[in-house]
């Protein structure tokens, strides 16, 4: 969402004409039946340990990512738009082998 790419990105909604006009947009239609323009940016991210005794960080490859402020996020988070959120998609997560432990909230990578 736009609160998570403020964070992240360093962007706002104020920038979305500039920003697709340098990308490109994408449109949807999110879970409330809206339709949804989000503009396309590249951005690099890295993924870091974390909880008593956080081990390592890897840095994925650039992807494409679309800003938008999704109607799913606060169903799914309980907080409104002005909460950062965002999905992690496979573009990103198949850059390395992995392993997801869903009932342990726990995503693993191997050490490259």
């Amino acid at each position: 969402n736009w609160a998570a790419a403020s964070k992240l990105l360093g962007v706002t909604k104020a920038d979305l004409e500039r920003l697709v006009e340098e990308g490109g947009s994408t449109n949807s239609y999110d879970v409330s039946g809206l339709p949804i323009d989000m503009p396309i940016v590249k951005a690099e991210f890295e993924l870091r340990g974390a909880g008593r005794e956080p081990q390592g960080a890897w840095r994925a490859e650039e992807v494409e990512v679309a800003i938008g402020n999704i109607a799913l996020f606060p169903r799914i988070f309980g907080a409104g738009d002005e909460s950062p959120a965002a999905l992690i998609g496979q573009d990103l997560l198949i850059q390395r082998p992995m392993l997801l432990g869903a009932r342990q909230r726990l995503l693993c990578f191997r050490r490259g």
